[in-house]
């Protein structure tokens, strides 16, 4: 990462808040849930020169994911294409900015 990234992933993390549930009998994960309040000045240096940032006045996200079922089975199909971790981010970014459009 660069270092005008990690200012990026600092400034984003600031706005965040994380909840972490996790069993009281047997420790394993039950839900996780994001939640970020985003106002313009923080938009516009996150989206680096994007010009729909300007387009957004405030952005709310809140993502919570539940887990359950521990211990059956499970399964997947690997994506054709996969992507390095590293263009989630811009890719996440990118598209609540055309949502919010």
């Amino acid at each position: 990462m660069t270092a005008q990234d990690r200012d990026r992933v600092a400034q984003f993390c600031r706005v965040t808040e994380l909840t972490y549930v996790i069993g009281r009998d047997d420790d394993l994960p039950r839900a996780v849930r994001i939640t970020a309040d985003l106002d313009r000045a923080t938009l516009r240096a996150l989206a680096s020169g994007d010009a729909s940032a300007a387009e957004l006045d405030a952005l709310k996200l809140s993502l919570e994911i539940k887990l359950t079922k521990w211990g059956d089975d499970v399964e997947y199909t690997a994506p054709r294409d996969p992507k390095p971790m590293q263009d989630l981010g811009m890719a996440v970014l990118g598209l609540l900015f055309q949502a919010a459009a």
